[in-house]
């Protein structure tokens, strides 16, 4: 019977099912993979637990692109052989049962566009997050599947932050507009109403600052990316230069 290909998409995450290959004579009890953005860099950390049937090597598969790639069995390093994407691990020399725990850590440079993974073993648990959200959980992948998940959106989590502070900044203004109207409502003369403008504006723009020096700050640690820093600086800036000339007409 001919073999059929299956492919689903859900929410950018392509997983796709081929026809099973031959195994090295191990399973993948569970599987936890844990991508991070930091410092413009992608972290990724993976633990397997791995079920295994008196083997002397054992194989796992890594990005071509990784760089910084550390692996331990049983909490001890291990050193290995590449072919590829294959990393060929020895376990002559551990004491090794017929369950072990391998844990695989590696950085993606920050051009990466996704994240790709072949299992080369049956993975009955598999687990993955970004950023502590989880994309797949409790999946069952089996030998020879394999993941593409992109990660440009992770980019928009850098900026979470900001989002934070421009709903608090209106927040904070909109409560300043509140008081003033409980307190002065049956002051209606055009003199009072500009006062309350200014001070609502003066408001906004000192907030406005202390934004501007936070975006500078997380900027020069590299927690942002220059395209980024240069559209946050360019929107607020803007904002603000507006403001002050708003508050320059009223003085004048």
């Amino acid at each position: 019977m001919k073999s059929n290909t299956s492919i689903i998409l859900l929410m950018g995450l392509f997983i796709f099912a081929i026809p099973t290959v031959i195994g090295e004579g191990s399973t993948a009890v569970s599987h936890d993979i844990n991508i991070s953005l930091n410092d413009s860099i992608y972290n990724v950390y993976e633990i397997v637990l791995l079920k295994i049937d008196n083997l002397e090597n054992i194989t796992c598969w890594i990005p071509g692109d990784a760089e910084n790639v550390f692996i331990s069995i049983n909490d001890q390093e291990i050193s290995y052989t590449t072919n590829g994407n294959i990393y060929l691990l020895n376990l002559s020399g551990f004491n090794i049962s017929d369950k072990i725990h391998m844990s695989i850590s590696y950085t993606l440079p920050y051009t990466s566009e996704s994240f790709n993974k072949e299992f080369i073993r049956p993975t009955e648990n598999l687990s993955v997050k970004l950023d502590d959200v989880y994309i797949i959980k409790n999946g069952f992948f089996s030998n020879g599947s394999n993941i593409h998940i992109p990660l440009s959106h992770l980019e928009t989590a850098a900026i979470s932050w900001y989002v934070v502070s421009l709903l608090l900044l209106r927040f904070v203004l909109i409560v300043v507009v509140i008081v003033y109207a409980l307190h002065r409502q049956k002051l209606s003369s055009v003199k009072d109403r500009a006062w309350k403008s200014q001070d609502v504006l003066e408001t906004e723009k000192d907030l406005l600052f202390n934004l501007l020096k936070e975006i500078e700050k997380r900027y020069r640690s590299r927690k942002i990316s220059d395209e980024t820093y240069n559209k946050l600086k360019s929107y607020y800036k803007q904002r603000t230069v507006e403001i002050m000339k708003d508050l320059e007409d009223m003085n004048s």
